[in-house]
């Protein structure tokens, strides 16, 4: 059962058949295996790297595009020391257990617009894992704030996804009306080059 105040709209939607379609030169590049490290890789997209001193000014609490700062909530929890940040919700129960029972183990969920890893540390409590479960969010200082289990990830902008990032699943909830119109083509385009399978995308209504 859905909670009663759960308002999401959730779209599953399957790519085999589109993807069946497209011509090899319409299809988006794939990131060619490297021996580079990784690391040392990640310094050179700008969309992967921080932005020094975003949230070092503790009264701006949402940057001028719509990213937020996170900030830690006082009496709430995700998980026994992982406090939930301000302007955050839990895991949806019912969301969570439906992909749960959708995507099975042998298979990997790439998370973009994570938050701080809220559904991450859902599968974890209940023993459900994956193949791999990456989790990628906007906020400059979303790496402090996990403990790097979440990283830092600007999905406005073009990413050069690397080969171990491809994944089956993207999940990405509640993030891109967060984008100006401006960034939303990017934000699809890069969603639909890091999976295989499909999308769990939900937005409020």
């Amino acid at each position: 059962m859905w909670k009663s105040y759960c308002f999401w709209c959730i779209v599953f939607t399957l790519l085999r058949s589109f993807r069946s379609q497209q011509s090899e030169q319409n299809q988006p590049a794939r990131p060619q295996p490297h021996q580079k490290n990784l690391q040392s890789q990640r310094r050179h997209q700008a969309c992967r790297i921080p932005p020094e001193g975003a949230c070092a000014d503790t009264t701006k609490k949402i940057l001028s595009d719509g990213r937020w700062c996170l900030e830690i909530h006082p009496n709430n929890f995700i998980a026994p020391g992982r406090p939930l940040a301000r302007h955050h919700i839990v895991a949806d129960n019912g969301i969570a257990k439906t992909i749960a029972e959708i995507v099975p183990s042998n298979q990997s969920i790439i998370d973009i617009g994570a938050g701080i890893g809220q559904y991450q540390v859902w599968f974890m409590n209940n023993h459900k894992t994956f193949k791999r479960y990456l989790a990628y969010d906007g906020a400059p200082n979303v790496e402090e704030f996990t403990w790097g289990t979440v990283r830092y990830l600007n999905i406005a902008q073009q990413v050069q996804w690397y080969p171990h990032e491809i994944s089956d699943w993207v999940l990405s909830l509640e993030v891109g009306e967060h984008l100006d119109k401006q960034y939303e083509s990017v934000f699809i385009q890069n969603l639909h080059r890091v999976n295989t399978k499909g999308m769990w995308n939900g937005i409020p209504m």
